[in-house]
C-alpha cells in the first residue's frame, strides 16, 4: 500500500474492465485485425489488472489462469468475481489462486462473505460497491474488508462527471490505499474506460 514519508497512506483508482473478450470491442478498442487470442495481451497493456466474471472462471482448469499469466506481465492482477459463494462454487477457488499465483489480485463478493472465505483470504477478499448513479454513492458494504467498485456501463456521462465520481471514490475509500474500479457493460464502453484511466492520471490518482 503507498505512503507518504510521514506514513499516510496515499489514495489510488485502478480503472479496469470486467471482461475482455469482446467481440464489440473490435474496431472500436482492439484494432479490426487483431486476433481474438491476443486481446488479453492487448488490453494489459493499458490496465493494469481485470475482474474476471465468476462464468469465466468456475468449472474451468486453473491451467487456463496460468496460460493468462503468460499474457501479461509479472506486475498485472487478475480479480475473481464471486457472486455464488455455494460450496460446489469454492470447491475450485483454491487452485485459480494457486494458478494465477503473483498475478492473483483478489476476490470480489457481492452480499455477506462466509467466514472460511474471510479466514482464508483476509487481505484479498473486497466487497462491492455497485454504482449505478453518477451523482449517488451507494452506502459501503458492511464488515470491515476492503471495497472494489462496479460501475455500470452507463453510468460515466460526461468527463466532469467521471471526474467528480473518481473523486469521490478516492475521498470514500482512499484510506484503503488502491481502490479497484471496474467497468462493466456487455461490452463496458471502451471510450468511458479509457477516459477513466486517462482521468486518475491527472487527478494525480494513478
Amino acid at each position: 500500500m503507498p505512503e507518504h514519508a510521514d506514513g499516510a497512506v496515499v489514495p489510488s483508482i485502478r480503472v479496469a474492465a470486467r471482461g475482455w473478450e469482446f467481440a464489440a470491442w473490435s474496431g472500436d478498442y482492439y484494432p479490426q485485425d487483431l486476433p481474438a487470442e491476443w486481446r488479453l495481451a492487448y488490453y494489459a497493456n493499458d490496465f493494469p489488472l481485470l475482474l474476471v466474471p465468476q462464468a469465466r472462471w468456475v468449472g474451468v482448469a486453473p491451467e487456463q489462469g496460468r496460460a493468462w499469466c503468460d499474457e501479461v506481465s509479472e506486475a498485472f492482477r487478475f480479480y475473481l468475481e464471486l457472486t455464488d459463494p455455494r460450496p460446489a462454487t469454492l470447491e475450485g477457488l483454491p487452485a485459480w489462486v494457486d494458478a494465477l499465483g503473483v498475478r492473483f489480485g483478489g476476490i470480489l463478493t457481492s452480499g455477506s462473505p462466509q467466514s472460511e472465505l474471510t479466514a482464508r483470504y483476509p487481505d484479498r477478499l473486497f466487497q462491492a460497491l455497485e454504482v449505478t448513479q453518477p451523482a449517488l454513492l451507494p452506502q459501503p458494504p458492511t464488515g470491515s474488508g476492503p471495497v472494489a467498485v462496479l460501475i455500470a456501463g452507463g453510468v460515466f456521462g460526461s468527463l466532469r462527471e467521471q471526474r467528480r465520481l473518481l473523486g469521490d471514490l478516492a475521498t470514500r475509500f482512499g484510506s484503503q490505499g488502491q481502490v479497484p474500479v471496474f467497468l462493466c457493460g456487455d461490452p463496458p464502453p471502451a471510450q468511458a474506460l479509457l477516459d477513466a484511466r486517462q482521468l486518475v492520471q491527472l487527478m494525480g490518482l494513478a
